[in-house]
């Protein structure tokens, strides 16, 4: 099924407002009166978090500025990796759109944004897990009833999940991050050369 572009501008727009009032809610017990790098899980991503610079003012409107930010990498990347796949073309805007965020805002220069990374490739390694498992009682036709929808859901957003877990490698691979590199990179990959790096890749440090 399609689903007409105006509905998921809403569903996008929805998950965005409920996203950023979780985690408003969240901090609000934490007192943050200086200069932090706090998590934030993307709307489009249940898997990995991102560091997010703030300077403890109005974490709010921090939070919904970070993920306007994401938007325009994630569109910027289809243009410079037009895949014919869908799958491959969201893995790679994915994977773009992660690296280009944590370049633009100069993320790489805080330890804590090198712990977040590591904590996320250990998240992936737990997801591809997930989705091995779902892969196979989804072949052989044993899910209940009651997890089918998830279960289908979970697998349609992969390929992002699995782009926004490849770059958390790549950023833990590189010392220096090359846009163009990581462009030619995943314009040779697919989600299941991602699935099997992720297996094998052990964070450095």
């Amino acid at each position: 099924m399609i689903i007409p572009e105006t509905k998921e501008i809403y569903i996008i727009k929805n998950r965005l407002e409920e996203r950023i009032n979780e985690i408003s809610n969240t901090l609000g017990t934490i007192n943050i009166n200086r200069p932090s790098i706090i998590r934030l899980k993307l709307p489009s991503s249940d898997v990995i978090y991102v560091p997010l610079y703030t300077d403890g003012k109005n974490i709010k409107e921090d939070i919904a500025e970070a993920y306007a930010k994401h938007i325009i990498p994630h569109e910027g990347g289809h243009r410079m990796d037009d895949r014919n796949r869908w799958d491959d073309g969201e893995f790679s805007a994915s994977v773009l759109e992660y690296i280009m965020y944590i370049d633009m805002n100069d993320l790489l220069k805080h330890p804590e944004t090198h712990k977040i990374i590591k904590e996320n490739i250990q998240e992936c390694k737990k997801y591809v897990e997930t989705l091995a498992e779902f892969g196979y009682h989804t072949a052989i036709e044993d899910l209940p009833e009651s997890t089918i929808k998830y279960v289908i859901n979970v697998l349609k957003r992969s390929p992002y999940e699995l782009g926004y877990c490849y770059a958390n490698i790549i950023i833990d691979r590189n010392k220096n991050l090359n846009i163009k590199d990581v462009v030619e990179e995943v314009k040779k990959l697919s989600p299941l050369d991602a699935i099997k790096e992720i297996i094998r890749y052990e964070p450095k440090g």
